[in-house]
């Protein structure tokens, strides 16, 4: 009779532990079997089509659903991806009351940018003449350091200016994406204030 009481408890036990390490880390909890009959727990699904009985739990270990076997990993991985959007998609609409406070932000953050790109070409300006300084006396090695100095910071502008380019374009999409989701929800609310 024991030994049936741990056969029984020893799976809830281990999902018990799993589901209190996924807590810490608010991640999903998956568990399955194996080819084998044997039960795994992991915050990820193992790849290929060996894993039978695929359940899904929540961070307080509640089972949330049943996974469909023949879902492939491609098929988690696209939902997932859904998840992540549908989740920058609330984010972005409850961080900012509307498109000019966004703006704000977009703006704030580019200053910052240029800020530093601006203190970065005026390292690069001192170093220079720093350079230019050392050749002209004839200090090689003082020379040597600094256009060392000089290398590295251009690498550093090179990086600062790469990032504001794409800081513009995700921007340019994240305001796209903002007057796409805000025009959904005044259409839905003049809908529902019309009815």
């Amino acid at each position: 009779m024991k030994t049936s009481f741990l056969k029984i408890t020893l799976p809830t036990l281990a999902l018990m532990l799993a589901a209190s390490t996924a807590v810490a880390s608010d991640a999903r909890l998956y568990k399955w079997l194996d080819g084998n009959g044997n039960m795994h727990f992991g915050d990820r699904l193992p790849m290929g089509q060996d894993a039978q009985r695929r359940e899904e739990f929540n961070h307080n270990g509640i089972r949330i659903r049943q996974l469909d076997l023949s879902e492939s990993s491609e098929t988690v991985t696209e939902r997932q991806e859904m998840l992540r959007t549908a989740n920058r998609d609330t984010a972005l609409v409850a961080s900012f009351q509307d498109e000019m406070d966004l703006r704000r932000s977009h703006e704030d953050f580019l200053s910052n940018l240029r800020s530093s790109m601006a203190i970065g070409q005026a390292n690069a300006k001192r170093m220079r003449s720093i350079v230019e300084d050392g050749q002209a006396v004839g200090d090689s090695a003082g020379s040597a350091r600094a256009q060392a100095l000089l290398d590295e910071q251009m690498r550093e502008l090179d990086k600062l200016e790469a990032r504001y380019e794409r800081v513009l374009i995700s921007q340019a999409l994240e305001l796209r994406r903002f007057r796409e989701l805000t025009a959904v929800s005044v259409r839905t609310s003049h809908r529902s204030s019309n009815d």
